[in-house]
């Protein structure tokens, strides 16, 4: 019999080391024709400027394009500024009291034993909180499809 202690771990999978990540670029310049047309003579400027090295690999060479391309697209376009879209207003005063109303009846829950009547009143709190997030969810992805097909 053969008797072994085994730990397994799962590691994530990790970047080379000196890889840079690239940042998305804002693309909302490029809706109009003028800014297209000067981005266009400043890349068109940048790449005359960059030189080509004799003894280069072409690795090093398509590695030194894409820098001058990202760092021209960068100074120009700018970073992309993510913002995280809520779908629904965190002062709203009716939220505000469905989850108060829910936290106390779960702390009735936990501080008394557990009757029926502070586990019914618990999930009845629990089914009004949710019914409001899903009614406001809904009325904000109506807002957003309405806005996108405007568009």
């Amino acid at each position: 019999m053969l008797r072994s202690k085994v730990a397994f771990r799962i590691r994530q999978k990790t970047t080379g080391k000196g890889q840079v990540s690239r940042l998305s670029l804002t693309l909302q310049k490029q809706s109009t024709i003028s800014h297209r047309e000067s981005f266009e003579q400043e890349m068109d400027r940048a790449l005359a400027q960059w030189e080509e090295k004799e003894n280069s690999t072409p690795d090093e060479e398509w590695a030194a394009l894409q820098q001058v391309v990202y760092n021209t697209a960068k100074t120009y376009l700018g970073k992309l500024d993510r913002k995280h879209q809520d779908w629904f207003d965190p002062k709203d005063q009716e939220l505000q009291t469905l989850m108060s109303r829910r936290d106390q009846a779960h702390q009735r829950v936990l501080q008394t034993r557990s009757t029926r009547s502070t586990t019914a009143a618990y999930q009845d709190a629990c089914r009004l909180l949710q019914k409001r997030t899903r009614a406001l969810k809904s009325d904000w992805w109506e807002r957003t499809r309405r806005v996108s097909t405007i568009d």
